[in-house]
């Protein structure tokens, strides 16, 4: 649970890295494996997911807080028994494009006793900060082409590259252990609105898993507000409120 939580936050963490450098009335966000370029200068965006159990308590949250400049400065997530807080800081070359970024995670309480041993015993952290950090390279075109992501607690991190269409989607990403071992693959399709409609993620080849995306809602600017996620007889409904300057 809690490493899910810390994959989370690091996979908006890479979110922060733009695809270009940033033109002003555009965010560009990352969720999963999901490329956006979110319409208008977010400030937040509060990111339910509900499995349509009935549960509400069982729904995960997150809220991503933005800065003037676009750029990812906190993230507050929810996961049943624990909240996290990661908090983020970017470098960046002249042409503001993201070099590195390090952030800081931490939960910020739990809800019983259980919960807690299991954190200790698999992570050794508790209400404690977990640094994370990401380096970027890009192509001639400014696209992110490599990330390099670790955790503070461990010796290498991974490795994962992208690869895009002529319109700057991004159609695939490779994720690489300690930049030998391929983990997964992951493939995405879009429509002619450059929005995901199906994610294929593949393990030594095998495919794993294949969602389908259809979208619910939009607000004002054009950005969705509900889509639904089917996979493996699963349904996912998530809801978005988003703020801006």
């Amino acid at each position: 649970m809690y490493s899910n939580r810390i994959l989370f936050s690091f996979v908006v963490l890479l979110a922060s890295c733009t695809l270009k450098e940033q033109r002003p009335s555009k965010t560009w966000f990352y969720k999963e494996s999901d490329v956006e370029v979110l319409n208008g200068k977010v400030k937040q965006l509060i990111q339910t997911d509900d499995n349509g159990d009935g549960v509400s308590e069982q729904n995960t949250s997150d809220t991503v807080d933005f800065d003037i400049k676009s750029d990812i400065k906190e993230v507050r997530s929810w996961d049943p028994g624990i909240v996290f807080q990661t908090k983020y800081v970017t470098k960046y070359d002249s042409n503001r494009r993201r070099l590195q970024i390090i952030a800081r995670s931490r939960a910020l309480r739990q809800i019983d006793s259980w919960v807690r041993a299991e954190m200790i015993k698999k992570h050794k952290v508790v209400d404690t900060s977990m640094k994370i950090s990401g380096v970027y390279e890009y192509d001639k075109n400014g696209y992110v082409i490599k990330r390099y992501s670790s955790l503070e607690d461990l010796s290498e991190g991974n490795y994962s590259y992208n690869k895009y269409n002529s319109d700057g989607d991004m159609i695939e990403t490779d994720s690489y252990l300690n930049s030998k071992l391929l983990g997964y693959a992951t493939k995405l399709t879009y429509d002619n609105k450059h929005m995901v409609i199906e994610e294929t993620i593949f393990h030594n080849g095998t495919l794993v898993t294949k969602t389908n995306y259809s979208y619910l809602s939009f607000d004002s600017k054009g950005n969705w507000t509900k889509r639904k996620a089917t996979y493996d007889a699963n349904t996912v409904i998530t809801t978005r409120k988003i703020t801006y300057y």
